[in-house]
């Protein structure tokens, strides 16, 4: 895991930093539950896991996107000279869709299953999810370490970097808020979490997180939270 930015200014380093901790929690999760949900059978428990699933790699296919489509192309007018670096960002996206196309497909095809068929497919489901896992702690740590807090600060002013991550709140906020908030927002350490509701605009702070927070408390995907709360689904063996 990377050192959090610390610079003044560093919007987005700091953005992106929180993001990709929130998601390597969230495949470290995922792991975990898989083989805690082998060993304990609990039908109602891997329904909501295979909820979880889904949510992590539609957040996956999302974070991709705005990389791509609007951080990506900003940071290359002011950084050309690290062009290859972003050739190879994106190239290692592009290695990862298959499985995360697979593991998609085997998941929302099991939400219609059995709960025979259900548990039969976390056998599946469990290699696919580790080397997501794996791939993507490499690919955050060449990640963070290619645009470091001071060469954002340098090259972005604050209002630019601000600008940049306006843009990918406002796509985010179209892509299944209601399941994909939360899952960023309860994926972070509990200090990141309460400095990100510190800098948060007062209605969503106090409208839109509370309304998202308790919408989504009766969906089969939140449910899986209250089985595996933060601290206990970080370890190795559940």
């Amino acid at each position: 895991m990377s050192t959090k930015p610390t610079s003044e200014g560093s919007l987005m380093s700091i953005g992106q930093w929180r993001i990709h901790r929130a998601i390597e929690n969230a495949l470290d999760a995922t792991v975990n539950s898989i083989v805690a949900a082998q060993n304990t059978k609990n039908a109602v428990q891997i329904k909501h896991l295979l909820e979880h699933i889904d949510t992590v790699i539609f957040f996956l296919h999302g974070h991709h996107d705005h990389e791509e489509h609007i951080v990506f192309p900003e940071l290359r007018k002011k950084l050309a000279e690290r062009a290859a670096v972003f050739d190879t960002l994106v190239g290692e996206h592009q290695q990862l869709v298959a499985d995360l196309d697979n593991a998609q497909n085997l998941t929302l095809s099991a939400l219609k299953a059995s709960d025979a068929e259900q548990l039969s497919a976390l056998d599946t489901l469990l290699p696919i999810m580790k080397r997501i896992n794996e791939f993507l702690h490499t690919h955050f740590a060449l990640e963070d370490s290619s645009f470091p807090a001071d060469l954002i600060n340098k090259n972005f002013t604050e209002a630019e970097q601000r600008a940049i991550e306006d843009r990918i709140v406002a796509t985010a906020q179209k892509e299944r808020p209601t399941t994909t908030f939360p899952l960023f927002l309860y994926n972070l350490p509990q200090e990141e979490r309460d400095e990100m509701l510190k800098i948060l605009p007062w209605i969503v702070r106090g409208v839109l997180v509370p309304w998202v927070w308790y919408y989504s408390s009766y969906s089969n995907y939140t449910q899986f939270y209250s089985y595996w709360p933060y601290g206990q689904r970080q370890q190795s063996a559940l």
